[in-house]
Order: structure tokens, then sequence, then C-alpha cells
């Protein structure tokens, strides 16, 4: 099911497992509990995925606590549509750049 997000922000507050095609080139993640910010700067990398299991999935998952979920969020930058497919010998490239900022110091 393809779905426009109408936020500016996406809110946790229950299990995510989306696709975002044609994201901005930076992003920026902000986590106002634990006062950092993460900046995921990104080229040749289009689309992101947003993933957290909530409640029910992270009690089912072995290698991973039953409360873990409220302390973790997946966010994957990728080229997903249209899929990169490369002929032998070639070379597609692509690069991301993490940012840490907690209480305004770059970690």
């Amino acid at each position: 099911l393809m779905k426009t997000e109408e936020n500016p922000y996406i809110l946790i507050n229950e299990e995510v497992d989306r696709i975002y095609l044609s994201t901005p080139p930076t992003l920026r993640l902000v986590d106002p509990i634990g006062k950092k910010v993460v900046t995921i700067e990104k080229f040749n990398l289009p689309d992101i995925v947003v993933w957290n299991p909530w409640v029910e999935k992270a009690k089912r998952l072995s290698d991973f606590g039953d409360n873990e979920y409220k302390e973790m969020l997946c966010v994957e930058t990728g080229h997903i549509k249209p899929a990169i497919r490369l002929a032998p010998g070639t070379v597609w490239k692509s690069e991301q750049i993490l940012t840490v900022v907690n209480n305004g110091a770059i970690l």
C-alpha cells in the first residue's frame, strides 16, 4: 500500500516498518528525551526504511529484549525504487555520513 506522508515528523508510538521514497539528502533524527540529534547526509541513496518492532513483535524476537523497542529506532538509507542492477564489471557508488550531537557537542 503506497501512501504519502503528510507530516514533517515521524512519531514512533506503534510498530513501524515503512519505506520512504525520494527523501531529502539530509535527514535529522531528534531524540528530545535523550537530547540527541543524529544527522544523516546521504549521496545516491534517495530512500530510507524506518523500523521499530514495538511491544508485541519485540516480545517475539529472540535476540531482542521485551522492552528494548523503547530505546531503538532503525533508519536505513537505500536505493529501493528503482532497484540498482549492476552488470558484471560495473560500479555503483553511494555514501552516508552520520553525525551525532549530544547536548550541543558533536560526538
